[in-house]
């Protein structure tokens, strides 16, 4: 502290203006560090509380998160172990798959086309079976891509079946 400096600089002298004002000034931009000082710990500290709440509400989020995921793994272990999916020719399964990798409910023929390694009247045999079955359903066409095929409830519950395997052996971090 500067201030402590020149007080002992001036110790036992004779103080005149200039020296008073010297030191005056030195106490008010100590005193004004010092207010900063107090402001900088309140705010830190106010942001410190804020961020704590924020943790409190995530790890309540979190928990809901888990109890959620342990609920829904119960419901899973209830649906049936066989799916109308293990009696489709492998075509449809391939194009059912489709669905499951590219994790929608709506595929383009010609995308559907372009991606399996069989031809078209193969393809289109596979989504004529998975209609008949009602798994999907097609509403729309569109020249550049073809029918847009849309998964049906029927088509998503069976699809959920086929998939529990896999969702149950999903495992959760620790806590």
């Amino acid at each position: 502290m500067e201030i402590i400096n020149i007080l002992g600089t001036i110790k036992g002298k004779v103080l005149d203006d200039s020296h008073f004002d010297l030191i005056v000034n030195e106490y008010e931009q100590q005193n004004q560090i010092i207010v900063k000082l107090k402001d900088n710990n309140d705010a830190l500290r106010v942001s410190s509380e804020l961020l704590k709440q924020e943790i409190k509400e995530l790890n309540g989020e979190n928990t809901t998160l888990k109890e959620n995921i342990k609920k829904y793994k119960n419901i899973i272990k209830l649906l049936p172990q066989t799916s109308l999916i293990d009696n489709f020719s492998e075509i449809a399964v391939n194009i059912l798959e489709l669905y499951i990798s590219n994790d929608t409910t709506e595929l383009w023929e010609k995308y559907i086309m372009r991606t399996l390694p069989f031809s078209e009247v193969q393809v289109q045999e596979g989504l004529d079976e998975l209609r008949r079955a009602e798994l999907i359903s097609s509403y729309s066409f569109d020249p550049s891509h073809g029918r847009e095929y849309s998964l049906t409830e029927k088509g998503r519950y069976n699809l959920a079946i086929k998939s529990k395997q896999s969702i149950l052996d999903l495992d959760l971090p620790a806590d």
